[in-house]
């Protein structure tokens, strides 16, 4: 590079200006000058690199030789120390600045470097700050906008002239190489011409103080390799790890000009990787459904991967397991980190249920870690398993003591929610109900799958039913007629009596109570693909009914939900399987009275000769005015007789119940028979039989003496809620 022309000038002018007033003598040379660059001055404290420019013009305005010394305030030159020697080509030399805070607390604000080349003195200031950021990409940790390993104009390089106006760059495709995870970054040198033009089949020369070079992957790392540039001029090399962590210059050198550059490049470790969050369809979830429910099927399960200064770390890959997962449940094998340091697993529910982690690696047995747990869970609501059930199915409402209200009682009732497997629905499902008499809460939310708590409960609410609150007492109904095909069992006629103008009969006392929600109709799935194909058997049901005369379908007056589909009539099974329909489930309670006389008797009656130290068992019927037994609370039991020898007493338990037969069963659509595996589609139907139920037993035993059989009278009374009845039956005993 010529000194300006201007100096030359003036030096001319002030030699012989001396010239003339020591009338002769030799002119003096000007002083040697020493010009010191940095690019880019500004850099941030976590090791990115600047390239530092060395000019030395002789006195006579000759490009210098020989070394120039230089000294950092703080930080690295490119030999990684504070002070370097650089051989001068053509009056130039190029090298490396890095300022690391993290191994040099200096490292921050206006750091000087100072360089001595003989009697010539120069000096740069640049200013360091986290400011900046570490690779030069402003608010992009990675990079610049559009290469986030470099950035825009490549901050991470640097760049060198040679004779005849041949140029040299160099860049990495990384500010970061990570050890023990095969990261590499790419070092490219560009070597042009005139004109900017590029010189392919040049040979450039590599060195590294640090770490490793290699041409092809499939080569031994080397501190120097050579390699020939392309067509654009470039030629490529990799820097690779060899174990230890520190800060790497790799020189490029083109020999036949002079022209180098350098770039710094951090060896470092990566030091955690953690969950950030699990989504599915983009929201936060803790739970799955299981494959085939139309919920959460897939999961994203993401983790950031960051180094030993908290930095993101990108472009490493990390790989994903599941210990001991469901049947069917998968996650895809591994990622490679983003600019974010973020890799993202994606897990894929099979049709079991289960609870699971994914397992990241980063580097096996050094850098890894689980995701919270994930609930696969029931997700659809099918309508074969749903239940609803009442704590009590027997309480005595009619034993009230208010005439035309029901007595008060609350007593709980479960609701329970599966899927078409029977697995237990985790969502936290809104179940809705109504009753035919009485009072409940419109609606409960069924306990959601917990990550961390005890999920025995699982799909499961309850209400209250009370009996005031809502209509008094359940619809009076015609008695059934008896019916002796019936499945499964035959229907005797039902039992009745007329009290004033009131028909009684036991389903006058019986209120229904239903539930429902959106779901699927049961199919059997027999092929195991998810979906219902032709000839699997599924459930066919209409819209929910509140079915106040037990006859399965909607009369007049008779509460139902129009929503399936809402056309403002009552749509019974249709025949085709539903995935998104209202599906329902309904129980009963009855609402008994005080036990009267005239409807409670003992059979058999007569009951015969009892065998002396043998017993007699006779079944014992008590029923209120509709004839329904009286509840199992509040009732006790008194028994007699009228012999002076022998002995009596209640030998069986009185249970909760009816008192009479009914059953909610599965039937074929097509014959009301039993609903056999082939049978294509099945039907629920309330059922009826059996309409008197004995309420305890009885038993009489004959003496442990001898003699003949003497006349003997049972006498058995029951007292429920303060009220008594007695039935009496006649009989002999020894």
């Amino acid at each position: 590079m010529q000194r300006p022309i201007w100096r030359l000038g003036a030096a001319l002018a002030v030699a012989l200006g001396i010239i003339a007033a020591c009338g002769g003598g030799e002119p003096t040379e000007d002083e040697p000058e020493l010009l010191l660059s940095a690019a880019p001055r500004q850099i941030g404290n976590q090791g990115q690199a600047s390239t530092i420019t060395i000019t030395a013009t002789n006195g006579d305005g000759s490009n210098g030789t020989g070394t120039v010394t230089l000294k950092a305030a703080a930080g690295a030159l490119g030999n990684s120390a504070a002070e370097e020697t650089v051989t001068l080509a053509n009056g130039k030399a190029t090298t490396s600045f890095t300022c690391d805070k993290a191994a040099d607390p200096k490292c921050a604000g206006n750091v000087r470097i100072d360089g001595t080349w003989g009697t010539a003195t120069g000096a740069v200031t640049l200013t360091v700050g986290s400011s900046t950021t570490p690779d030069g990409g402003s608010g992009n940790p990675d990079g610049g906008s559009g290469n986030p390993d470099g950035g825009s104009g490549n901050p991470d390089g640097g760049s060198g002239s040679g004779d005849g106006g041949t140029k040299l760059t160099v860049a990495s495709s990384k500010t970061s190489v990570f050890t023990s995870v095969g990261d590499y970054a790419e070092i490219t040198a560009t070597l042009t011409g005139t004109n900017n033009a590029p010189k392919p089949g040049e040979s450039i020369t590599f060195d590294t103080n640090f770490g490793g070079l290699q041409v092809n992957a499939s080569d031994t790392p080397a501190q120097s390799v050579q390699a020939s540039t392309d067509g654009a001029g470039k030629a490529m090399v990799r820097l690779v790890e060899s174990g230890p962590t520190g800060n790497a210059t790799v020189r490029a050198r083109h020999t036949a000009s002079g022209a180098q550059a350098s770039v710094a490049v951090k060896i470092t470790n990566i030091q955690q990787i953690t969950h950030t969050t699990t989504t599915c369809g983009g929201v936060t979830c803790t739970i799955m459904g299981v494959k085939g429910s139309g919920f959460n099927e897939q999961a994203q399960v993401s983790f950031k991967v960051v180094d030993s200064t908290s930095q993101p770390v990108a472009g490493i890959p990390v790989t994903f397991s599941i210990p001991n997962p469901p049947t069917g449940t998968t996650v895809s094998p591994s990622a490679v980190t983003n600019p974010q340091g973020i890799a993202t697993a994606i897990v894929s529910s099979g049709p079991t249920i289960g609870a699971i982690v994914v397992h990241a690696v980063a580097i096996q047995g050094r850098v890894e870690v689980d995701s919270p747990n994930i609930g696969i869970r029931g997700a659809k609501v099918s309508n074969q398993g749903f239940n609803l059930r009442c704590d009590l199915a027997n309480i005595g409402t009619r034993a009230s003591t208010s005439p035309g209200q029901p007595r008060p009682f609350s007593i709980g009732c479960d609701v329970k929610v599966v899927d078409r497997y029977n697995n237990p629905v985790g969502t936290g499902t809104t179940v809705n109900f109504k009753v035919e008499a009485g009072n409940i809460p419109n609606s409960v939310a069924t306990k959601a799958y917990s990550p961390t708590g005890n999920n025995d409960l699982e799909g499961t609410g309850e209400v209250l039913f009370n009996t005031t609150g809502g209509t008094p007492f359940p619809l009076n109904v015609t008695p059934l007629p008896a019916d002796p095909n019936q499945y499964p069992q035959p229907r005797q006629e039902e039992p009745s009596a007329t009290e004033g103008s009131v028909l009684k009969n036991p389903r006058d006392s019986l209120v229904t109570v239903i539930a429902y929600l959106r779901g699927e109709e049961y199919f059997s799935d027999t092929n195991n693909n998810g979906q219902w194909d032709s000839g699997e058997q599924f459930i066919d049901q209409g819209e929910p009914l509140v079915d106040s005369n037990d006859n399965g379908v909607w009369d007049l007056g008779e509460t139902y939900i129009d929503e399936a589909p809402a056309d403002g009539q009552w749509n019974g099974p249709n025949g085709r399987w539903d995935n998104d329909t209202s599906i329902w489930t309904a129980t009963y309670i009855l609402y008994s009275g005080f036990p009267v006389s005239y409807n409670s008797y003992l059979l058999p009656n007569p009951w015969g000769c009892v065998p002396r130290n043998q017993g007699w068992f006779v079944n014992t019927f008590f029923f209120d005015d509709y004839f329904n037994r009286p509840q199992l609370a509040n009732s006790q039991y008194g028994i007699s007789h009228s012999a002076a020898k022998g002995s009596v007493r209640i030998s069986g338990t009185m249970l909760d119940g009816y008192g009479f037969g009914i059953e909610r069963l599965r039937v074929n659509a097509s014959n009301n028979q039993e609903c056999t595996p082939d049978a294509p589609i099945c039907i629920w139907k309330t059922l009826f039989y059996d309409w008197k139920h004995h309420v305890n037993i009885a038993e009489v035993k004959g003496s442990t003496g001898g003699g003949s059989c003497v006349p003997d009278v049972l006498t058995v009374t029951i007292t429920t809620l303060g009220t008594s009845a007695a039935a009496s039956a006649p009989g002999t005993l020894e």
